[in-house]
């Protein structure tokens, strides 16, 4: 089970629990219980931040215009 997580997370991949559940009962035909699964992670030195939605690369001048004028309109209690 550890060659096959290593071998999972040395790609550039972000992996969530769900999905590395997945994977692991895929290769090895075994239900994993996910506590199991977290506690080898740490035995092998990982482990895990919540992900955010984050924007991707810089906004459009318009978009900042229109985000400004919305957020003013709001601050306005409009």
């Amino acid at each position: 089970m550890s060659a096959f997580l290593r071998e999972l997370l040395a790609g550039e991949e972000a992996w969530t629990a769900p999905r590395l559940l997945e994977a692991l009962e895929r290769r090895f035909f075994v239900t994993f219980h996910p506590g199991t699964v977290r506690r080898k992670l740490l035995e092998m030195g990982y482990g895990w931040k919540r992900t955010r939605y984050v924007p991707t690369g810089k906004p459009k001048e318009e978009e900042v215009e229109g985000f400004k004028a919305a957020l003013g309109e709001a601050e306005r209690g409009g």
